[in-house]
């Protein structure tokens, strides 16, 4: 299972990251996940074993400490697509701000 989470937190961080430079695929891409998890959660129909319960304490912490990851590097990557990379006026602002926002990534 641990597998399976890191691979949806992963396709999470892609969404997050480029929504903002192509809002047409996030929706292909959810859909994607959603076909993924219904074909897991078919097979798990025919598989006859009993999966194990386990202690989810250490799953929760991984999740919430992914989900103030995913929210920083989301912050963090809008601000630099806003500032550096769309500015068509960069290199008119003086030396310290681009000095700080390089920094601040």
């Amino acid at each position: 299972p641990s597998f399976e989470m890191q691979l949806m937190q992963q396709n999470c961080i892609a969404v997050f990251c480029f929504a903002s430079l192509c809002p047409l695929g996030v929706p292909a891409c959810l859909a994607s996940q959603i076909l993924e998890c219904n074909g897991q959660i078919a097979k798990l129909f025919f598989i006859k074993r009993q999966p194990l319960p386990e202690d989810d304490h250490g799953i929760r912490i991984l999740q919430e400490a992914f989900m103030v990851q995913a929210v920083v590097l989301t912050l963090g990557w809008e601000l630099s697509m806003r500032y550096i990379t769309w500015n068509d006026d960069l290199h008119q602002m003086p030396q310290e701000y681009l000095i700080m926002c390089l920094g601040g990534w």
